[in-house]
């Protein structure tokens, strides 16, 4: 007569669960759920995102979207005023001062700044 011995649970012999049949925690399904979405779904979604967005116009909405993406503080007010005070006609020049106030930490990225938008030369020192 064959012995029934009672095989052990690899947590109880020291031996690493089969990585197929050991359940995901939900952190692991959630991180997978988002590699599959990224590596699938992303470009669709951002397709499906300019094809809604085709005849989007200058708004308030898009203004302080922008200007909460550019992280401004009290300086912007101190330079521009209440973001949510600003004249639609005023919208280039305040987000040019939202990026250059990104780039004003050194002199000469601020000056590479004003370049790029084809403006004089900043006062730098």
């Amino acid at each position: 007569m064959k012995s029934r011995r009672a095989r052990k649970s690899p947590r109880r012999s020291g031996e690493r669960p089969n990585e197929s049949t050991s359940p995901i925690s939900a952190e692991q399904a959630a991180v997978q759920a988002l590699q599959r979405w990224r590596a699938e779904s992303r470009i669709p979604a951002l397709k499906e995102f300019a094809r809604r967005a085709a005849n989007v116009k200058w708004t308030r909405a898009l203004f302080l979207l922008l200007l909460d993406e550019l992280f401004i503080g009290d300086e912007f007010d101190e330079i521009v005023g209440d973001p949510e005070r600003i004249s639609p006609s005023l919208y280039p020049q305040a987000v040019a001062i939202a990026i250059a106030l990104r780039h004003s930490w050194r002199p000469d990225d601020l000056a590479r700044t004003v370049k790029r938008l084809g403006l004089r030369r900043a006062h730098t020192s």
